[in-house]
């Protein structure tokens, strides 16, 4: 029997990467929802909110996370949750101001940056979340009786894995949610 996920590389790891982990799954899933639900009322604000303190949350805990040391303790990952962190400080300016249009495109960017792009290099190869989630995948496919061969290139279950996934958000936050529903009727 073999498992969908080996959770035990993200239970040995550093708290702070732990908390990294926990507040970025979050923020993927809030993020999407809220991008899906309507704009504007209550409910998006409340919503909002919550996701900004993750994504923040997200942002500061990279900090602690010092594995890649390419200039000093950091790597250039680390200026995405920079970018992050000021694109969350503008997006809320952009609103508070009643710039809506902006807001929406700093947040979209900000969520296909931080959530998308770095959360997608985290399941390169030598990373945790690829021993987290490909590793299992690539042993259940190599015992399996599926005739796939115990050579299987990392790179390629990336695309496999992570490149529809991103495609996929990228549509849902691209299309109109009012378009997508007419379209269904």
């Amino acid at each position: 029997m073999y498992a969908l996920l080996n959770l035990q590389p993200l239970l040995d790891a550093s708290f702070a990467i732990q908390l990294h982990v926990g507040f970025a799954i979050i923020s993927f899933f809030v993020g999407i929802m809220i991008f899906w639900r309507r704009k504007g009322n209550t409910s998006h604000r409340r919503w909002g909110k919550f996701w900004v303190l993750t994504m923040a949350g997200t942002a500061l805990t990279s900090f602690f996370i010092n594995e890649i040391r390419l200039v000093g303790l950091f790597s250039p990952i680390h200026l995405i949750s920079v970018f992050a962190l000021v694109s969350l400080y503008m997006a809320i300016k952009y609103v508070r101001a009643g710039n809506i249009s902006l807001h929406q495109r700093t947040m979209k960017l900000t969520y296909v940056g931080a959530m998308l792009i770095a959360g997608g290099l985290t399941f390169l190869p030598g990373r945790i979340m690829h021993q987290v989630a490909i590793d299992p995948f690539e042993a259940y496919l190599n015992a399996s009786k599926l005739g796939v061969s115990t050579g299987i290139s990392v790179a390629s279950w990336f695309v496999v894995l992570v490149v529809p996934l991103i495609l996929a958000v990228l549509v849902v936050l691209s299309l109109n949610r009012k378009v997508i529903i007419d379209r269904l009727r």
